[in-house]
């Protein structure tokens, strides 16, 4: 399979962390993300997945992508008004609820698919805490507090 598409993931990401950061940090922060990432880029040809070539390309192209959705970000930013936010929403909404509702193959796909899932509708509930004035944390304590009184 060329190019790596792990090795492209992880270029992505540390591509949009590393760019995103302020200049102050790109050198320590940076470069610990790039190994990061390089080393998923390396387990790839250990595990005999991979040639060399394929990871290479595999980060080119995991580097251009988050180079793009860096430009693009500063550039689009209708995403970022109240109607754009919502579409967000709904979008964050349906995909957590997929991730948390699909079967997965493997025990280790279906945790992480969970997980991940998870995490989408926390984002959401605490993006709409927030909008409404409420802390997401607080809320959270004081739902913990009603469900789960202390016993004295």
């Amino acid at each position: 399979s060329f190019p790596s598409g792990h090795t492209a993931t992880a270029f992505v990401a540390a591509g949009c962390i590393v760019l995103c950061l302020p200049p102050r940090l790109r050198r320590t922060v940076g470069v610990a993300v790039i190994v990061l990432a390089a080393g998923i880029g390396y387990t790839r040809v250990v595990v005999g997945a991979h040639w060399p070539l394929d990871i290479f390309v595999g980060a080119a192209g995991g580097w251009l992508c988050a180079a793009f959705g860096v430009w693009a970000s500063g550039r689009w930013t209708h995403l970022q008004r109240p109607g754009g936010l919502r579409a967000l929403a709904v979008l964050t909404l349906a995909m957590g609820v997929a991730l948390w509702l699909r079967d997965f193959p493997s025990a280790a796909e279906d945790w992480w698919a969970r997980a991940f899932g998870l995490g989408c509708l926390v984002a959401l509930a605490r993006h709409f805490f927030s909008a409404l004035g409420l802390g997401f944390f607080e809320v959270c304590l004081d739902l913990a507090v009603v469900n789960f009184p202390r016993q004295v």
